[in-house]
């Protein structure tokens, strides 16, 4: 498959953070579909270690050397860019490798190589220093996909107060990323947890196959010795489906609302301004912050400017009260702050008619229509 008909992406990845990760790395050095330009070793706060970032280099390199790739990879910040409460005004980039790679990288939109996924694993703190170093790279052709925070509405799991983990290492960097009009796909804990596989499947279908394939399966038993207090013999690979949604874009549901501001305990706060259109496939009815409904897929809320940006937060803001709505992955959020929240599951109880069940793939998807 010629590098033309391949999707670009980077992976920015905190790889010794947990034990999904290394599935994710390999997953996308390996599809034919994906051409991975470069691994951005993120970190992962300092719970676990004084020098994540750097674990998480060391193991993106190990996992290249056992497959014999040799992808570029490079270091991203070392630590977040401030301290949960830190304005996207107040935000200050941390500069790195990692952040330049994804400058560069974005910028090659001009010469007809498509878009740029561009996904995280981790936190956000590479994404948002490179918004903050060069704003223009919100115009181009590049998507976020990103694995962390809660959903907004679910209406079988139940909120948590928790920060969720991803969120919680950089909850500024997530609040820059936002305020941009680049097009956000999250997947938020109440899919990524639920992407489980079990010990047996692991050692059938994983473990035979090479040096990779034991340290796969041996790294996550060892990850579940260490941090899994009752017994168990699953683990959700919850950070696959970033992969996946680079693969196939349309092999999820999607629902999509105003960008968030996320406050210091990670909730999310304050209202957007200006209107948000919907399917039509899809109807809602208007209330909390989305102010309209049409028959347009397409945000149209006012575009900040590259200095809004770095000043102002406000344009961006939403409540996680409003309803839902199904959209088409990769809508076109060039026009305005929008984040897709992926909300397909691997496992679904219908309760009520309001709920549709659909399967795509390998996986069970509830819509909320």
């Amino acid at each position: 498959m010629s590098s033309n008909t391949r999707r670009r992406a980077l992976i920015n990845t905190d790889a010794k953070n947990e034990a999904d990760d290394q599935f994710a790395i390999v997953h996308a050095l390996l599809s034919p579909t994906i051409d991975t330009r470069g691994l951005i070793a993120a970190h992962f706060g300092t719970r676990r270690s004084q020098q994540s970032m750097l674990d998480s280099r060391a193991e993106i390199d190990l996992l290249q050397e056992m497959l014999g790739h040799a992808a570029p990879v490079t270091n991203g910040a070392p630590h977040a860019i401030g301290e949960p409460g830190t304005s996207v005004g107040e935000a200050r980039p941390v500069d790195s490798h990692g952040a330049r790679m994804i400058i560069e990288e974005a910028h090659r939109d001009g010469e007809g190589q498509g878009t740029l996924y561009v996904a995280f694993l981790g936190p956000l703190t590479d994404m948002a220093s490179a918004l903050l170093l060069d704003p223009s790279i919100q115009d181009t052709d590049t998507v976020v996909i990103w694995i962390g925070g809660h959903h907004y509405y679910d209406p079988i799991y139940p909120r948590q107060h928790k920060v969720e983990f991803n969120l919680a290492n950089d909850i500024a960097a997530a609040n820059v990323v936002m305020a941009s009009r680049l097009p956000v796909w999250q997947v938020p804990s109440s899919v990524y947890r639920q992407v489980s596989v079990g010990y047996a499947e692991l050692e059938g279908r994983v473990a035979p196959h090479g040096r990779i394939g034991r340290y796969l399966v041996d790294q996550l038993h060892a990850w579940n010795a260490k941090y899994h207090a009752g017994p168990i013999e699953h683990r959700s690979l919850g950070d696959s489906p970033a992969i996946g949604l680079i693969m196939n874009p349309q092999s999820a549901h999607f629902s999509s609302r105003p960008a968030p501001v996320f406050a210091e305990d990670g909730m999310t706060a304050g209202c957007t301004r200006g209107r948000v259109r919907c399917s039509s496939r899809s109807p809602m009815t208007p209330g909390g912050c989305l102010r309209t409904c049409s028959t347009s897929s397409r945000s149209t809320r006012r575009a900040p400017s590259a200095r809004s940006l770095l000043d102002d937060a406000g344009g961006a803001q939403s409540t996680h009260s409003a309803q839902v709505w199904t959209i088409l992955a990769g809508m076109n959020c060039h026009s305005g702050p929008c984040l897709i929240v992926a909300i397909a599951t691997m496992r679904c109880k219908v309760d009520s008619n309001s709920l549709r069940k659909v399967r795509s793939m390998r996986a069970i998807y509830c819509v909320f229509r």
